[in-house]
Formats: structure tokens, sequence, C-alpha cells
């Protein structure tokens, strides 16, 4: 089994894999954070893991969206099928794909300037 650019937070295990010499999973572009234990049981070959805190907006509230900093952001690799996120967001959407279900979208914020005309 393969996985691909997905992010694997606060489990006692992350990957498990019953301990079968047919069993094994190859994990790419995986971020990895604050599990009990990131890989546990059979063979799991992990490639391009990407560490830290994924940043999500507000998990205990249920928003796993990407906020700005978040390690994940342009972290992932090309999946050719997948062409947009959860949110029905174009990926890549910046510069490259992102790690996770969301594509980040950076926020500008302009400034009201009112003008009174006499």
């Amino acid at each position: 089994m393969s996985l691909t650019n997905n992010i694997i937070v606060s489990h006692t295990t992350g990957i498990y894999v019953y301990p079968d010499p047919t069993n094994e999973v190859t994990a790419t572009h995986t971020l990895f954070y604050g599990n009990g234990a990131d890989t546990s049981g059979g063979v799991v070959t992990s490639t391009d893991e990407i560490g830290g805190d994924p940043l999500f907006v507000n998990p205990a509230g249920g928003d796993y969206h990407l906020r700005a900093g978040s390690p994940a952001i342009d972290a992932g690799t090309a999946v050719p099928w997948l062409t947009t996120d959860l949110d029905g967001d174009q990926r890549p959407l910046c510069v490259g794909y992102d790690v996770g279900a969301d594509e980040y979208v950076p926020k500008v914020y302009l400034p009201l300037v009112v003008k009174s005309y006499p």
C-alpha cells in the first residue's frame, strides 16, 4: 500500500502495519506530529518525511485548514489525478502541492480607504 501527501497527527500509533511478511506500507511526503509512535508493526518505509506542527486553524473546532507558516505548505509531491482539495480549490494553487487534504489559500487584506468628496 502507498500513502502520499498525508498529515498524521495525535494518534497512539500513526501507521500500524499488521506484522506479516506480505504487508508493507510506503509513506511518501508524510507529516507526522504528536503521535505516540509514528509507525509500528510490520514494514513501513517512509520517505521525504516532514516534521513540525501542521498549524491547523482550529482542530478543537474541527477546522483542519492550514495556517500560514505550516510546514505542510508546498511540501508535497505531484499527484496528477488529484486536481482539487477538500474545498474544491485548485491543486497546486501556488508553487507546489500541499500535504494533507487542504491546499493553503493565502489571504490578502487591503486597507479600507474612505474619501469624502465635497
